[in-house]
């Protein structure tokens, strides 16, 4: 199969599995973004609520709930993980089982996190490495030139650093998205199949080696659309924002938050076909590999 057939193929499967699932999609979505959000907001306001009490009783305090900021980013980044469990479940017909999936997620999905977490840092190394020695510089140049001096030497030493930071700093988001772009799939082995992060990793490289212009294909495509939804959406609601600044602002807020909801809802909707997307792709990926290791 080409390329454009399994990328036309994919896109056909992810239509009509949307279009007959959307309602269970969405709310399922909505209750994964709700806990998700309610974890965050609950380790936030643990930690701030320390910080306020910390002025009366102690600033010990503050270090007791830190891991409760730590734990509310943890079960929110896991609550979010049971996003590719709904679309598996939706897909083969099951009911998902919030709570249980979430937990069943923590530990492996926090293992890929750090992993992966890991990977960004050592790519980030240089830059941070180049970060250091120059302001180690910098400060050797304003104490040899004077601080504040507009001695053309200095100047040309600071300008040049800048240069070199900014050029360190894109080759860095370069790498950052091909190693996303080669590992998307990870996710899926490690939520779905609890594989260990390492190994899905390396599945997932192998698999968008074997099928890089279909995935490629896929993910401009989706991303192209996700950019038309969001400029569409901003348009229709240009005349809304006109009519509140002529009201003197009377309507300003109610159509703002108007407009945020329906965006919110929108941009699930998208991910929701991104994700299925993903999904139905990886499982026809799969299919491939496992054929080519039984031959």
């Amino acid at each position: 199969m080409s390329s454009i057939d399994l990328i036309s193929e994919t896109l056909k499967e992810t239509f009509s599995f949307v279009k007959s699932n959307w309602k269970t999609l969405f709310v399922n979505s909505f209750k994964i973004s709700v806990v998700s959000i309610i974890a965050l907001i609950a380790g936030f306001l643990i930690y701030f609520g320390a910080i306020f009490l910390a002025a009366s009783i102690s600033t010990w305090i503050i270090w007791l709930a830190l891991p409760f900021l730590i734990l509310g980013y943890l079960i929110s980044g896991v609550s979010f993980s049971a996003f590719f469990n709904s679309i598996d479940a939706t897909y083969n017909c099951k009911k998902l089982e919030l709570i249980k999936t979430i937990k069943a997620n923590f530990v492996p999905y926090t293992k890929f996190i750090v992993v992966l977490s890991a990977a960004m840092f050592v790519m980030f190394l240089p830059l941070i490495a180049w970060f250091m020695y120059s302001a180690s510089n910098q400060l050797s140049s304003s104490a040899a030139y004077g601080y504040g001096s507009s001695n053309p030497a200095a100047l040309t030493n600071a300008f040049s650093n800048i240069f070199i930071f900014l050029g360190l700093y894109i080759i860095e988001l370069i790498l950052i998205f091909i190693f996303s772009f080669f590992t998307q799939f990870a996710v899926w082995d490690v939520v779905l199949n609890k594989k260990g992060p390492v190994e899905s990793i390396k599945s997932s490289i192998a698999m968008v080696k074997s099928n890089f212009w279909a995935v490629l294909g896929l993910d401009f495509l989706v991303y192209i659309l996700l950019m038309a939804v969001v400029t569409i959406l901003y348009f229709l609601f240009i005349p809304a924002f006109l009519v509140g600044a002529v009201s003197g602002g009377i309507l300003s807020i109610p159509i703002i938050l108007v407009f945020y909801l329906v965006y919110f809802m929108v941009l699930l909707l998208f991910y929701i076909f991104l994700f299925s997307a993903l999904y139905i792709l990886w499982k026809k990926l799969s299919t491939k590999v496992v054929v080519k290791s039984a031959k």
